[in-house]
């Protein structure tokens, strides 16, 4: 979890045994290690809630997407007959573009 050596322990146990005495190293060690499952408990409870929420706010965003992307299917066909003035309108603006090459078949009939 902390990445610590051998030796690096064994140099904390030392300062420790210095800083505590021996005689209430093992109720120091004992309530570090208290404090240390509490502490893993702690974030273990907080990682579970925030993966339930992003869990819970992923689905509402599916079925958002889901609902918008029917309500699209379902106007599709209107929007398809709504475009088709306008598509049509363009198609003429093009075949009547000054700068328009002539196809193949105008040349022939032309020339």
């Amino acid at each position: 979890m902390f990445d610590i050596g051998f030796w690096e322990l064994v140099l904390i146990g030392v300062i420790a045994l210095f800083a505590v005495g021996p005689d209430r190293l093992p109720g120091f060690v004992r309530e570090c290690g208290e404090w240390l499952a509490r502490l893993r408990r702690m974030i273990n409870t907080a990682r579970r809630e925030l993966q339930n929420e992003l869990k819970l706010h992923e689905q509402q965003d599916l079925k958002s997407s889901l609902a918008d992307l029917d309500d699209l299917m379902k106007n599709a066909p209107d929007r398809q007959q709504d475009l088709k003035p306008s598509l049509a309108d363009l198609d003429d603006l093009m075949k009547n573009a000054p700068d328009r090459q002539p196809s193949p078949d105008q040349k022939d009939n032309d020339g």
